[in-house]
Formats: structure tokens, sequence, C-alpha cells
């Protein structure tokens, strides 16, 4: 029998969830004062925004990893971002089709499904600086073992995120998370810790670069530290509409290990 891909129940699940949510009060239409969408991605440090109140916000794209001699092409990557009060979202990370390449040959199947929570925590102090208070969010998240048979963690993964930003100057902002994770890789369990920290620059109204530095520690079960760099630009097509590209590689040593992809976000 075809396996079904999981894929179908969970967006059921959130067709159903978006209704109820919107008839908790009626939606407030957008006014002009509405700040333009603020994304995820593309980078790895999660924002400390959260989605406005009774908007839902959708984040899909595409990254092709090159390590060694594996080369592993993800196609999706949905995150749903649902906005349940003015500093609480739901988060719900759709398992994307993975390719993975290797000299022994080709496989494909979908990852795990994610489902969390983003809570803003506080807001900035007014003004600019590195020595102001940020804005801070917790966000976490578990994994739910749906994926194909080569890309499923058969246990949960937990994952907790701390965010905080700053604005630096009108043109400069800064990202840091500090994550925890409870991972199973191949069935054994362990600790990781990660760090990022990314500097954002508004060149204009629509556009906008980044530039990131990011690390687990560990990488794998039994492995050493792994750290990234990548850099990315992102463009605004209107006030809910974002389309964004990045290219980062690893530092890890080893002579093939880059990263690159492209992605589209939308606010309704």
């Amino acid at each position: 029998m075809k396996r079904q891909s999981p894929l179908l129940p969970l967006l059921l699940c959130v067709g159903m969830l978006c209704p109820l949510v919107s008839r908790a009060q009626p939606p407030a239409a957008p006014t002009e004062e509405e700040e333009p969408i603020v994304t995820d991605r593309p980078d790895f440090t999660e924002g400390s925004e959260t989605v406005p109140f009774q908007r839902t916000q959708l984040e899909v794209g595409y990254t092709s990893t090159l390590t060694a001699n594996s080369r592993l092409h993800t196609v999706g990557e949905v995150l749903i971002r649902v906005g349940v009060t003015p500093k609480t979202e739901l988060r719900f990370t759709l398992n994307s089709f993975a390719i993975l390449n290797t000299p022994g040959g080709s496989t494909t199947g979908f990852q795990d499904i994610f489902i969390g929570a983003k809570w803003k925590l506080t807001e900035a102090q007014k003004g600019y600086g590195l020595f102001k208070h940020p804005q801070t969010s917790l966000i976490t998240s578990f994994s739910i073992p749906s994926g194909s048979s080569s890309f499923r963690e058969h246990t949960a993964q937990s994952l907790f995120k701390l965010c905080l930003g700053w604005e630096l100057t009108p043109k400069w902002e800064m990202g840091v998370n500090f994550n925890y994770s409870y991972v199973s890789q191949g069935g054994d369990r362990f600790d990781q810790f990660a760090t990022s920290l990314t500097l954002g620059y508004t060149w204009s109204k629509r556009i906008s670069t980044f530039y990131e530095i990011y690390g687990f520690v560990p990488g794998g079960f039994q492995a050493g530290n792994n750290t990234y760099t990548d850099t990315g630009i992102a463009y605004l097509v209107d006030k809910n509409t974002q389309l964004d590209a990045r290219i980062g590689f690893g530092l890890n040593g080893i002579g093939k290990d880059y990263f690159l992809g492209a992605g589209f976000s939308r606010r309704f």
C-alpha cells in the first residue's frame, strides 16, 4: 500500500484551526500604520517579533547543501505562523521533501513535522544602541515522527530558543539566539546547544541584507562542534510579501561545505 504523506492531515488541521482563531474576534482591517512583514527566514537566527494578532504568515523555501561528497536538497521548508494573541503565535513547520544524493545512490522522502509557539517576553527599550534593553521572545517546539523512513526520527525532538533583537541605528539591526535541543540521531539521544548572531542592514524601503555566524555544540552525536556563516538578501514586494535568497559555507575544515537557497513569504 502506498504510504500517505503526513503533509495532508496537518494541512487539514491548520485549515480547521485558522477559522477558529479568526472567530475569536472580528478580523481587524489592515491600516496604513501596519508595519511591513517580518519573517524568520532566510537566516538561521529567528527574529524576536511575532506575527500580528489575527494574521497568518506563510514562509516557504528551498535549500541545496553540499557537504563533502553528499548533496541534500530540501523543497518546501513550510512554516505557518498564526497570531493568536498580540504577543503569541502558533508555529507549524511542515515536512519538507528531501533529496539526498551520495556516492552510493539517492534517497528521497519527507522530513518530520514540528509544532510550536513563540511568545514575546519584553518590548525593546526606546532608542538605538547595543546597550538598550532588547526585544526578547521565546520559541518552544517539538517534532512529530511523521517523515519518511529514511528521514524520520522515532522519538520527538524538543527545541527551545531565546531570541533577542536590537535596533543599533536607523539602518542596522542585530539579532542573537541561544538554543537548546534534546536531539535524537539514529536512535541516540544527546543534548545540543546552538548560538547565532546576525546583523541586518536596510538599504531602502524594499531591500535589506544580513550577515550571520552560528554554531552547534556538538554538531552531532559524539561529533565535534560545527560553525557556519552566511549572507543573504530580502526584497519587499509589498507590505505583506517578501522574496529572499542566501548563500553560506561551513567553517569546519571540510573541502566542500556550503549551501544556498531562496524563499517566499506572504502575510494574510
